[in-house]
């Protein structure tokens, strides 16, 4: 039965590919109130032509280039026999292929994705909700991840990153569920020379307990301090946008994050949670990353942000 655990594994990552598409169907429920996520989170209104400009950068990101970034995923089932409330699982991510370790057989099972195309057709319909530090938020909703899908992220120009929740797949009558983060696009190929500050946004769900799949919005800044090659990360001001409230989680950090300046990515794993991130784009403009963050019922999703270079 375990292996239906790992069938919606494959089904949330392919949602993250998709990164906030849409095919533009009317039945799709898109669920969040524009002006309101705008007041709550600080943010200015998208503009007319953002559907248009996002879907341009979305076909010029390069996802085969670099590992696609997941985190822990969250999975519970309708039959308790199939899988445990709270199951977590941890895929290993090149390129477009994911290794996810079978936790009954202990076998790996391989999905690649290369294959996959128009991906912007895998979600039903899709909405641009705000803008926040010149970063467009789009929220998708339903196609091929379950009538109840939600994700919520964006493209930049050389990546991007979404928080996946509800993607459903019926095995042997019972409804699995999965939640996750995703970032992905082509790391730059030049080395980082000197302190550097990021600035932009986070998206996540809580992880377990009466509020997960609910999406979340927070900021995040990211301070590269070239000397210990070492890079901090605070998240800050985090809300619900479906309660339309701050949530009860406001704010958490990764300090003294390793960086591998010869990669370009960054990451860090401890009883806190986890962070794994790279930079995108000339002169290391863009940051993207998926996090976990295991206090209280948790939360986990994903970040993306542009270098400040005043």
């Amino acid at each position: 039965m375990n292996r239906s655990v790992i069938g919606i594994t494959s089904l949330a990552i392919v949602a993250g590919l998709s990164a906030c598409g849409g095919g533009g169907n009317d039945d799709a429920q898109i669920s969040l109130n524009r002006t309101e996520v705008i007041d709550l989170t600080g943010s200015e209104r998208p503009p007319t032509t953002v559907e248009e400009e996002a879907l341009e950068r979305a076909e010029n990101i390069n996802l085969e280039a670099s590992p696609i970034n997941v985190p822990m995923v969250y999975v519970e089932s309708t039959d308790g026999d199939v899988i445990t409330d709270g199951s977590t699982l941890a895929p290993d991510c090149t390129g477009l292929s994911c290794t996810i370790m079978d936790p009954e057989t202990e076998e790996e099972v391989t999905y690649d994705f290369t294959d996959v195309e128009d991906v912007a057709n895998l979600v039903d319909d899709y909405q641009a909700q705000a803008r926040k530090y010149d970063i467009d938020l789009f929220e998708g909703a339903g196609g091929d991840f379950g009538p109840n899908s939600r994700l919520y992220g964006a493209w930049l120009d050389s990546s991007s990153f979404t928080v996946i929740t509800q993607a459903t797949q019926v095995v042997n009558g019972a409804t699995i569920t999965a939640r996750t983060g995703f970032a992905g696009g082509e790391l730059t190929d030049t080395q980082l020379a000197g302190d550097a500050t990021w600035v932009g946004v986070m998206v996540g769900t809580p992880a377990t307990g009466p509020r997960r799949d609910e999406l979340l919005q927070g900021d995040v800044e990211l301070t590269y301090t070239a000397s210990e090659q070492h890079i901090d990360a605070d998240f800050t001001e985090i809300v619900n946008l479906d309660r339309n409230a701050a949530h009860r989680l406001e704010a958490f950090s990764f300090a003294d994050v390793d960086v591998d300046l010869a990669e370009n990515t960054y990451k860090q794993a401890n009883d806190d949670g986890s962070i794994n991130g790279g930079f995108y784009g000339a002169n290391h403009v863009e940051t993207v990353g998926t996090f976990e963050w295991k206090a209280g019922n948790g939360i986990v999703g994903a970040f993306g942000a542009l270098k400040d270079e005043e």
